[in-house]
């Protein structure tokens, strides 16, 4: 669904509503061990990490430190917490 708002969040109006459709199986590449051990290397430090299978460019293992909660900026970020 595609709504308007006002300032407070509430929906005024529906300006479009689409059906769902079925989606598509995905393959997931991660491998939680490799996962872990490189987020345990990051504790304390500021980098990213991105480890690719060099066969198939599979991703194995994605890290970035610091990481955030994106969960705030779901129903809006205050002010001091932006």
């Amino acid at each position: 669904q595609e709504v308007e708002v006002d300032n407070h969040g509430r929906i005024v109006r529906l300006i479009k509503d689409v059906p769902p459709v079925a989606g598509k199986d995905i393959h997931l590449t991660l491998d939680l061990h490799l996962q872990e051990y490189i987020e345990s290397l990051l504790v304390g430090q500021r980098a990213a990490v991105l480890v690719e299978d060099p066969h198939d460019g599979s991703v194995l293992a994605m890290v970035s430190n610091p990481s955030y909660d994106p969960n705030p900026f779901v129903k809006g970020i205050s002010y001091q917490d932006y």
